[in-house]
């Protein structure tokens, strides 16, 4: 019998390991290798993460995929899941507890926030849960630099690379009388039409459509005004050689992990949907060189990078903070769940080998 105890982690109870072997003379089985690997083992089985979603776990079904893929990952590593709404979790910012559902809720390791922080109340959960010192593979402050489509494309041309010509509406000019709705007197010579028209956040497509000339410009961007006086509008020019086609590459901690490029034959729109179709597709060094510096440049630990293909190279669509990989694993056949599991499972490995330094 093999009797030690080890500590598993910062602000974490000592375990007591006792290993019951048969006894063999001199035999190699009683190591410091097989304790630690012992240690290890336990280390993976009580890490524990927290799936923010905008369904509570009760409601899931066959149609939330990457959450599903996560949870079926998680317990082959031995990751004890918790998946919820930011509304199920109230918090006080001088305690060191939360609450799930009126219950209280131990601190995650680490949280993997599958929203659009499309309200202020999803934004504020998570920063309480990094001011605890919960794990995140991307920052929320990073996260939210990326959801802004108009600071994705700044920042991107503001470092040389192929950005989206864009420009932002000024829907004040509606609310003053006296003077023209909007000024698009300009867009023709600008971006050309037909233009993209666009919400500056959003996901999967929705909202985002196409102008064919001024008149219909004038009268969408004048819709969306009497629906919503604050809406923030953004005109792109229209890359008609990707028309329903892009190519979306994969970056995690550094380094590219796959790539696919999908299509659509009844929509203008690339965004992955059911009836989309997956191309093969070879990554030039270029291309992915570009992705690693652009993960980098957005402080992206794990991101999706959206490309269209111009007539004469890539322009870069938009940057993601958190993509969804159902397409990828279609297309690659990888476990990318797994792979991602496993790297914040090493960077959390990584974080506590560095506190006892």
């Amino acid at each position: 019998m093999v009797v030690g105890a080890a500590g598993v982690g910062a602000k974490e109870e000592a375990v007591l390991i006792v290993a019951i072997v048969p006894y063999q003379k001199n035999s190699a089985i009683i190591s410091d290798d097989n304790c630690y690997q012992l240690i290890q083992r336990i280390r993976r089985i009580r890490m524990t993460g927290l799936i923010l979603y905008m369904k509570a776990a009760q409601e899931l079904d066959s149609s939330d995929y990457v959450i599903s893929r996560f949870l079926e990952a998680g317990e082959s590593l031995g990751i004890k899941f918790t998946v919820c709404t930011p509304g199920e979790i109230t918090f006080m910012t001088e305690s060191r507890q939360l609450k799930l559902a009126g219950q209280n809720y131990p601190v995650p390791s680490f949280v993997i926030p599958c929203l659009l922080f499309d309200s202020y109340y999803k934004v504020a959960v998570v920063r309480q849960l990094e001011s605890l010192g919960t794990y995140s593979l991307n920052p929320i402050d990073f996260m939210l630099k990326a959801r802004d489509k108009l600071d994705t494309q700044q920042v991107l041309s503001a470092h040389g690379f192929p950005a989206l010509k864009t420009k932002l509406v000024n829907l004040d000019r509606l609310a003053r009388r006296f003077i023209p709705p909007i000024d698009i007197s300009s867009v023709e010579q600008d971006l050309g039409y037909p233009v993209i028209v666009k919400n500056i956040t959003g996901a999967c497509g929705y909202g985002i459509n196409l102008c064919n000339d001024e008149a219909e410009l004038q009268n969408l961007v004048e819709l969306i005004y009497l629906n919503n006086k604050q809406a923030k509008i953004l005109l792109q020019e229209y890359i008609s050689a990707s028309s329903g086609s892009a190519l979306r590459v994969y970056v995690l901690g550094g380094a590219v992990i796959g790539h696919m490029k999908h299509s659509s034959s009844n929509s203008f729109k690339s965004n992955y949907k059911a009836d989309t179709k997956i191309e093969p597709f070879e990554l030039t060094q270029e291309v992915i060189d570009m992705s690693v510096k652009i993960a980098k440049l957005f402080n992206l630990e794990m991101t999706g990078i959206d490309y269209l293909f111009d007539t004469d190279g890539m322009k870069v669509c938009e940057v993601n903070a958190f993509p969804g990989f159902k397409g990828l694993e279609k297309a690659t056949g990888q476990d990318i769940a797994t792979i991602v599991l496993k790297h914040i499972q090493q960077n959390l490995s990584s974080m506590k080998a560095n506190e006892k330094k």
